[in-house]
């Protein structure tokens, strides 16, 4: 099993749901959820498979996957979250046979995908008729409940906050929440709501009223700057980057930000360009080039040069690479 614990609610959006009553909020954190599943799925989803007596990554589109709902945290505060189980196999489409599921890019982008998941949420909540507030970090809340009663409301956030350092890390943050971890208790679903609302009523949190809903909602439009802004953050860090890092970037920076146009902004910027590896996609840019021009740069297989290295052998050190015409940047 795969296991993906990135589809956390935000607080306010919580108490809105269980104690608050608004089950909507609920459904739109089952459709956040599903997106983000669709995404794997489409995305990331496949094995390692021989063929020809060559294996290598295949992408399958499909996969088994158990979501497990919980609406509250292990304090019983209010804390709706779901479990997402991916079971460790998938078909494939060519074939039909069965393979285990190669999961360890899903693994390592659970950031990514968590901030795609609050990103479809703040949408589905904004379309309620709900006022948000963004916060930094690609975070989120509901408008009409203060910094202090949020605290307050969680006992389990405290409990994490007390132990980790000030301005914590999500990997410092993470592991304070596991170090702070109790048994669970089993409460029935009555009870618990009747408790969190007693409790909700000491601290003197009332619930928030939404607005007329909005169903056709948009995100807020993506512009050459933003894409500009993401570049520019990559390139501080990696010589070459995925879509998903620019992705990450604009979400975590403007988590409203609607995605659908990236493709066509992407090829439309003469700063980027897409590297030659074959195995997956990635983008460097005409700046990073010129300023490491040591750095090894593909040959162009179209050259004839060297044919009897395997292609992702072929590295030449280049001091011009945008102008040799034997490099694959020079295209």
């Amino acid at each position: 099993m795969t296991s993906i614990s990135a589809f956390l609610s935000a607080i306010r959006v919580s108490i809105q749901a269980l104690p608050g009553g608004d089950k909507q909020l609920l459904e739109a954190q089952m459709r956040a959820v599903e997106l983000v599943i669709g995404q794997i799925e489409k995305e990331y989803v496949g094995a390692r498979i021989t063929i020809d007596g060559e294996r290598s990554f295949v992408k399958t589109g499909n996969l088994i996957a158990i979501a497990i709902d919980h609406p509250e945290s292990r304090s019983l505060d209010p804390h709706v979250h779901t479990h997402c189980l991916i079971v460790n196999a998938t078909q494939s489409p060519t074939n039909g046979k069965w393979y285990a599921l190669s999961n360890e890019q899903i693994l390592a982008d659970q950031q990514y995908l968590g901030l795609q998941y609050r990103h479809h949420l703040v949408l589905e909540v904004q379309k309620l008729g709900y006022e948000i507030q963004l916060l930094e970090g690609g975070q989120f809340e509901i408008v009409g409940y203060s910094r202090p009663q949020l605290l307050a409301s969680s006992q389990r956030q405290q409990q994490t906050l007390e132990l980790a350092p000030e301005n914590p890390t999500w990997e410092q943050r993470n592991t304070a929440r596991l170090l702070t971890r109790s048994s669970k208790q089993h409460v029935c679903e009555e009870e618990l709501v009747r408790n969190q609302r007693a409790r909700l009523q000491e601290l003197e949190i009332a619930f928030v009223t939404p607005s007329q809903p909005r169903p056709d909602l948009k995100g807020t439009p993506l512009t050459p700057q933003i894409l500009e802004e993401a570049i520019a953050h990559c390139s501080e860090y990696q010589v070459a980057f995925r879509r998903q890092d620019l992705e990450k970037y604009i979400l975590s920076e403007h988590l409203t930000c609607d995605l659908s146009r990236l493709d066509d902004l992407i090829a439309q910027n003469t700063e980027l360009i897409r590297t030659p590896e074959t195995n997956r996609v990635r983008y460097t840019t005409r700046l990073l080039i010129r300023r490491f021009p040591i750095n090894l740069l593909p040959i162009r297989q179209s050259d004839g040069l060297n044919q009897n290295i395997p292609f992702r052998q072929k590295w030449i050190s280049c001091q011009s690479p945008l102008d040799c015409p034997h490099c694959f940047f020079s295209q």
